[in-house]
């Protein structure tokens, strides 16, 4: 019997991503191991959430080994940001130590792979040069979003989707509306509000705006889009999956970025990372939409879910 803990966390600094991946992920595991597997979630934000249930940053130790010990847990599994990643490394390195316990991470603890029995990276690109392959997996079979998708409504060309992530680090929401809405005329915004972040600047005169809150699962709006502005993270990738022509907008871009921002351009995304460019490569998607449609829909094909179970079969052993 597998029995296996996940931990994840979430708040202002991170957004939602890995509370996304973790349902993802439960869902898959589940449905691979049927009745062999009890899984369980623990979630971690220094902030209060009305949403999800979680525990607070100083509790968590105290809470995890409780839970390893009440439920027997077998493998456990990393799901966190790397904010909160080095504050880990004193607590691997004593759980590796711990017979009858096996330790996996998702998307981090790289450079202390040694402490784990497999790493899964849900992304398309790794910036470390060298690697243990054996032991991190990462690539475009290996993203962790929903593969269902809704079935597309009749669209009207003029429906864009604003997706920021679960908090607004960057601050878009102050500049991006008014540059939207001096540029797109007969469009209509559906602006998804993070519940780590701020109401974007809209006011009375911004009438094409719509703000949508407090929403975790987004598969009956994609339905609904025509066009998207993304930001690169969960969301991005669902867009993809989805088939809505987007930019990708990457806002001051790290180093470490500089390697998947690469790779994505010579796949040929519309990545842009300053708001001329953005307001450019949106008026181009959407000025043209047989070709967007076109475009996007070889671009999806770039996402793979065969032999899934396979895959996690070999990666939890």
């Amino acid at each position: 019997m597998l029995r296996i803990l996940l931990v994840s966390d979430l708040g202002n600094n991170i957004g939602l991503g890995h509370y996304s991946r973790a349902k993802i992920l439960k869902k898959e595991i589940i449905n691979c191991y049927k009745r062999k597997v009890q899984f369980t979630n623990l979630f971690i934000s220094e902030e209060k959430n009305k949403l999800i249930k979680t525990i607070k940053k100083e509790n968590f130790e105290k809470k995890l080994f409780k839970l390893l010990k009440i439920k027997k847990i077998n493998k456990l599994i990393f799901n966190v940001s790397r904010f909160f990643e080095p504050e880990l490394y004193n607590l691997i390195k004593i759980l590796s130590k711990k017979k009858n316990l096996e330790l996996f991470a998702i998307d981090g603890f790289i450079k202390k792979s040694f402490f784990f029995k497999k790493i899964w990276i849900p992304n398309i690109a790794l910036k470390q040069k060298t690697f243990d392959k054996k032991k991190i997996k990462f690539g475009w079979d290996k993203i962790l979003i929903d593969p269902k998708v809704e079935e597309k409504t009749k669209n009207n060309k003029k429906n864009v989707l604003i997706l920021i992530g679960g908090t607004d680090r960057y601050k878009i929401g102050e500049k991006l509306p008014k540059l939207l809405k001096n540029n797109f005329k007969n469009f209509t915004f559906y602006w998804i509000q993070g519940p780590f972040a701020k109401k974007p600047s809209i006011n009375k005169n911004f009438k094409n705006f719509k703000i949508i809150q407090n929403k975790l699962n987004l598969k009956n709006i994609y339905a609904k889009m025509d066009f998207a502005f993304v930001v690169f993270g969960v969301t991005f990738f669902e867009v993809l999956r989805n088939k809505i022509p987007h930019v990708l907008f990457f806002h001051k871009s790290k180093i470490e970025d500089m390697h998947l921002i690469k790779k994505l351009i010579n796949l040929k995304f519309n990545v842009c990372g300053d708001y001329p460019e953005a307001i450019k490569r949106m008026k181009e998607l959407t000025e043209n939409y047989k070709k967007s449609t076109i475009q996007i829909n070889k671009l999806s094909k770039l996402i793979k879910f065969k032999k899934r179970n396979k895959f996690i079969k070999n990666f939890l052993g």
